[in-house]
């Protein structure tokens, strides 16, 4: 059965990550408030071209980390089918970083599924 994969929005989970993200987003309001209250799409794309750089990292990172848990998890159930499955998503992403071990557990799930 192959899982979707359900990749978390970014999320802040330490005091100075919360602090960070209410500074810039009290900043951005601060400067653009009334422009995007009065719907001026100049700066709508620019809320939008400033968030989404950091919005595609952290979502290619939790789609690498759900992969990868697939891929760990199908491996310790000894399905090898699932391990090539995952392992063929994980190559795909653009956010991939896969060690040697991971390799070798690839090549011996190719040569047992």
């Amino acid at each position: 059965k192959s899982e979707k994969v359900r990749p978390c929005p970014p999320a802040a989970v330490t005091a100075e990550q919360v602090s960070r993200f209410v500074y810039e987003q009290a900043d951005l309001l601060r400067r653009l408030g009334a422009e995007l209250l009065n719907g001026n799409v100049d700066e709508f794309d620019f809320v939008r071209n400033f968030h989404e750089p950091r919005l595609r990292r952290e979502t290619e990172r939790s789609t690498h980390r759900h992969l990868k848990k697939m891929f760990d998890d199908a491996w310790n159930r000894r399905d090898y089918r699932a391990v090539v499955d995952a392992w063929n998503r994980l190559q795909a992403a653009e956010y991939s970083q896969l060690t040697a071990l991971d390799h070798m557990k690839a090549d011996y799930a190719l040569k047992h599924c």
